[in-house]
């Protein structure tokens, strides 16, 4: 099954947050093989060496952990990918129909166009814009909760 996550739930799964007992549970029951765009390694990397300037992980946890992350897409856990061709006019063409009635960011477009382009039968977010933007064009979507981080 074509499955697609936003980076959050990513972010989630290998540094610890408010939501990562609930994607945990999810990923552990369901053992998805998500997609992985450019666009996820660069919000990841930022997201990674942010955690370094607010002094919650070291510069070596960082690196450990940007390893992890990069096994397991070798091994085949998660699903490396190109960023879909059409993704970009698809986000602008979500957020002028969306972004009126919905406080989307370019990230919540791109995540859901890329999700549209690549086909995915499923979409996961735990961001509530997100999950409004993927449920507005009729995505099925799975939510491990939301919380503020």
């Amino acid at each position: 099954m074509s499955l697609y996550a936003d980076t959050g739930i990513f972010i989630a799964l290998y540094l610890p947050n408010r939501r990562s007992l609930q994607v945990q549970k999810l990923v552990a029951e369901f053992r998805p093989r998500f997609w992985v765009t450019p666009l996820h390694r660069a919000e990841w990397s930022h997201a990674v060496f942010q955690k370094i300037s607010e002094k919650r992980v070291s510069s070596s946890e960082a690196r450990q952990i940007m390893a992890h992350f990069d096994r397991d897409r070798e091994f085949g856990r998660w699903r490396d990918t190109q960023l879909p061709d059409g993704a970009i006019e698809r986000s602008m063409a979500l957020a002028k129909e969306h972004g009126s009635r919905i406080k989307i960011s370019s990230s919540d477009t791109l995540h859901v166009a890329s999700a549209l382009e690549l086909k995915a039968m499923q979409f996961w977010t735990a961001t509530p814009s997100t999950a409004a933007l993927a449920t507005a064009v009729k995505m099925v979507v799975v939510t491990p909760g939301y919380a503020d981080d």
